[in-house]
């Protein structure tokens, strides 16, 4: 995985309706938690005060920014990337263009990445 090679010790997982079968088919996107090590010491660092706000939302936006960086330069993997860093839970979404969906004519399938 692309996202490996950055963040080492990240772990991604599939969560919401196409985990639990119940995606609609052609609208249907792809729900994904990514676990990255430093993302996790920087929230334990603001919740236990050692890290400020701001450092916090800062380092958080970097990470988030860093992550679309990286998928946005693989341009025939991925397009229409676009990071969101003003959300309660960071996200990127894009669209991941071989994934053989048979709802689409390219078979590609959209996707947000969240941050947790």
């Amino acid at each position: 995985n692309v996202l490996y090679s950055r963040f080492k010790g990240a772990r991604i997982s599939i969560y919401g309706s196409c985990l639990s079968d119940l995606s609609l088919g052609k609208g249907s996107d792809v729900d994904l938690s990514l676990w990255i090590p430093e993302a996790d010491y920087l929230k334990k660092g603001f919740h236990n005060g050692s890290i400020g706000a701001g450092e916090f939302e800062k380092k958080m936006k970097n990470l988030v920014y860093q992550a679309n960086r990286k998928l946005s330069n693989l341009q025939s993997e991925f397009r229409n990337m676009v990071p969101v860093v003003r959300a309660r839970i960071p996200v990127v979404s894009g669209t991941f263009l071989n994934a053989g969906n048979p709802y689409t004519e390219d078979g590609s399938i959209d996707f947000d990445i969240c941050f947790m």
